[in-house]
């Protein structure tokens, strides 16, 4: 039996305006336009064509483990977003509601002012489940375009916000001697159509 999502309220303001969670209601009573819904199985979404996708939990210790959620429709991108729960680690996941393609992120999206845009990140240098990294993402009328990934060794990027169109604020983090992390804002910066990143003096190891 399917029940609706739960609101995901402190995630959905954090992420857009736009981030509607569970069915909307139409006459009647009945659930209109972009919905998700949960069951014992797994989640399930409907697509602007009507056609229903599953996201089937798999509860086989290892690789294959899977437990999805659903956290919403974000507006702004046309895209449900669900979070996605591995055996060891986690990550993000975009399906765009009229094409029905899927794109991975590394942690939820974060909208630029504008929208056009959208930043995700994660760091886990401790114990090494999930990936370091900083992505930007382009949205486009059927899909998103990854327009700057960057990948650090030996850190891993947070927090990241938008300052402005063209400028994402993120923290730098590395592991201290006490093993916690030890933090340093730097930023994203685009001009003439390229990102590059500013990051202050290297932190101490």
């Amino acid at each position: 039996m399917l029940k609706p999502i739960l609101p995901a309220l402190l995630l959905c303001s954090a992420i857009a305006a736009g981030c509607v969670t569970g069915p909307r209601q139409g006459q009647g009573g009945r659930a209109a336009g972009p919905a998700v819904a949960a069951s014992d199985s797994g989640v399930v979404l409907t697509l602007r064509n009507g056609t229903e996708v599953w996201l089937r939990q798999d509860t086989t210790p290892g690789e294959r483990w899977r437990s999805y959620s659903g956290q919403g429709f974000l507006e702004p991108l046309g895209a449900y977003l669900i979070h996605v729960a591995f055996y060891e680690g986690s990550a993000s996941m975009l399906i765009h509601y009229v094409t029905g393609d899927t794109t991975w992120l590394p942690g939820a999206p974060v909208l630029s002012p504008s929208g056009d845009r959208f930043v995700a990140t994660s760091v886990d240098l401790i114990a090494e489940y999930n990936p370091n990294v900083l992505q930007i993402y382009r949205v486009r009328p059927t899909g998103f375009e990854k327009e700057f990934e960057l990948s650090p060794v030996d850190w891993g990027p947070s927090d990241a916000r938008w300052v402005a169109e063209d400028t994402i604020s993120f923290m730098q983090n590395v592991v201290s001697e006490s093993w916690d992390y030890e933090q340093r804002p730097a930023r994203v910066v685009r001009a003439t159509g390229r990102w590059r990143v500013v990051l202050q003096r290297p932190m101490n190891r």
